[in-house]
């Protein structure tokens, strides 16, 4: 009797495990389009390299005050919108 309810034990406590571990991946793809792990490292990856551009870029930016602009030579600028 003891090994029943042991083994039914273990299977309540796989299926919890398994439910728990799709609703999960359900998670994961709802919220950021992927559900499994390499996908999900490739996007942070990704995310990462783009952060490092944008710091880069952002470094050698500089934030000008005002409606005229003159650019002499190659220059990468950003500018920002004016909330209206």
């Amino acid at each position: 009797m003891t090994d029943d309810t042991d083994q039914d034990m273990l299977v309540r406590s796989m299926e919890s495990q398994l439910i728990t571990l799709y609703g999960e991946r359900e998670l994961l793809m709802n919220e950021v389009g992927v559900c499994n792990a390499q996908e999900l490292i490739s996007l942070i990856k990704s995310m990462e390299a783009q952060l490092a551009d944008l710091y880069a870029d952002r470094e050698n930016a500089i934030i000008i005050d005002g409606n005229r602009i003159t650019i002499s030579g190659p220059k990468k600028i950003f500018v920002r919108k004016s909330k209206s």
